[in-house]
């Protein structure tokens, strides 16, 4: 039997570990055990956000335009409602989604291997690796 490996550069386990985040986060809403992933948890509050910079695929899912807004800084307080990845499968670009503590607005903010292993670990997630 012939054995395959997948090239160093194939990001699918970060990809499927996304999307275990994410179906946690999910349940974890749902559900009166909510565990609270905040910006200041992962040490991004008042992080700058400039549209003007962000990837334009970030910018049509929470529905900013990339002329239009200023800078904004991130609430320590704004709670993480995903994960989204971007770009090239194989070295993906992800970003943390973030809803306003007082307000609807969606606020993303790259996040970094570090920040990843915290979510992970909130979420009770231990087997996770976010290779750096």
């Amino acid at each position: 039997m012939p054995v395959y490996t997948l090239a160093s550069s194939t990001r699918t386990l970060e990809l499927t570990q996304m999307l275990e985040v994410n179906q946690r986060l999910v349940t974890r809403d749902s559900s009166s055990g909510c565990v609270l992933i905040t910006a200041q948890l992962l040490g991004l509050a008042d992080v700058t956000i400039d549209n003007r910079v962000l990837d334009h695929a970030v910018l049509k899912l929470i529905g900013a335009e990339r002329r239009s807004d200023q800078p904004t800084a991130l609430p320590g307080a704004a709670k993480l409602r995903e994960l989204m990845a971007t770009g090239d499968p194989t070295y993906p670009h992800l970003y943390g989604l973030f809803g306003e503590p007082v307000g609807r607005r969606r606020l993303a903010v790259r996040v970094r291997p570090a920040q990843l292993r915290v979510i992970s670990s909130a979420l009770s997630l231990p087997a996770h690796v976010w290779p750096d």
